[in-house]
């Protein structure tokens, strides 16, 4: 599931490479706490990115956007709403 639309609390899920696809990482949950207003931009490559600060205290890339394909690849899951009630309905 790709959401593009990322909030400061928001609960989610990072994805990490298992072989050469990303897949969530579904052991932890993470929460927003900030996203800067600005992207990082490499004139280089031409991609764009847009990075997040988590609950641990780390830094986190939410997606890149590569200018000249025009394609955007997510780093982080968000975690849907009745997740959270649907797990505390079966404990």
């Amino acid at each position: 599931m790709n959401n593009t639309s990322f909030y400061v609390n928001n609960r989610i899920y990072i994805k990490k490479y298992m072989g050469t696809n990303l897949f969530a990482d579904k052991n932890k949950i993470y929460t927003i706490v900030h996203i800067p207003d600005t992207m990082v931009t490499n004139k280089f490559t031409l991609c764009y990115e847009k990075y997040c600060f988590l609950d641990n205290g780390n830094e986190q890339l939410l997606f890149s956007y590569n200018y000249c394909t025009k394609h955007c690849e997510y780093y982080v899951e968000n975690i849907p709403w009745y997740y959270e009630l649907f797990c505390y309905c079966f404990y």
